[in-house]
């Protein structure tokens, strides 16, 4: 089975560099997110995993998670 389609593209260097907005999936050394972007910051719904498989669905703002829910994946996927 194929991995999902990002409904745009996956961050990279602009990850790092903090330069990007949308819906799209980062990686650093210590976690993953993928969901909605804003000023280069996790903002709006999304999923942030750790490498120690903690997981944090929900709500954040300027990079902060602030609220667990349960949303539709498919909203962040194509």
């Amino acid at each position: 089975e194929s991995e999902p389609q990002l409904a745009t593209k996956t961050f990279t260097k602009a990850y790092l560099e903090q330069t990007f907005e949308g819906i799209g999936w980062g990686k650093t050394s210590d976690h993953q997110y993928l969901g909605q972007w804003k000023n280069g910051q996790h903002h709006g719904k999304g999923i942030l995993t750790l490498t120690d498989g903690e997981v944090s669905k929900g709500l954040f703002k300027d990079g902060l998670f602030k609220l667990a829910f349960d949303f539709n994946e498919g909203d962040l996927i194509n």
